[in-house]
């Protein structure tokens, strides 16, 4: 991963080896790390919507996006304590990406990523998963 930029939940730059950071800002794209829980699908995703932080406008990761988070050569997990505190060493995060095998009027199965392996596979949109909001950075107004 190129530069890494920790941010309290009021915009302040955190050092480096802190792990009260509420926003990561990795490659133009801000992610919030704070805790959550394992809720369905769309539960999930609506969580992920409605971030209220830091005054830019928020939605779900992709599946693209949150395999470009996990390092999958570090033995300790794809997820970085110091980087993600809060999400637990196994479960889910669920991804927005429509899963294309799926009947668009009734889905039944997501894409989430494995916090344990870094790897994606189809699950149960009942089934529990993490939300991970992510904002570009040009989304947010008070960029210029």
């Amino acid at each position: 991963m190129s530069d890494i930029i920790k941010l309290s939940a009021k915009g302040k730059e955190l050092p480096a080896d802190s792990t009260k950071h509420a926003v990561l800002v990795i490659n133009g794209l801000r992610i919030d790390v704070r805790k959550r829980k394992a809720k369905p699908h769309a539960e999930a995703m609506a969580e992920a919507a409605a971030v209220d932080l830091l005054g830019a406008t928020w939605r779900p990761a992709t599946v693209r996006e949150i395999f470009a988070l996990a390092d999958i050569t570090n033995p300790d997990g794809p997820f970085a304590k110091s980087l993600f505190p809060n999400f637990p060493e196994y479960g889910w995060i669920w991804a927005s990406d429509a899963y294309a095998r799926d009947d668009a009027s009734s889905p039944v199965c997501a894409w989430g990523v494995g916090l344990g392996s870094g790897f994606a596979n189809i699950r149960g949109r009942g089934d529990g998963g993490l939300a991970l909001p992510v904002s570009p950075l040009a989304a947010s107004a008070s960029q210029s």
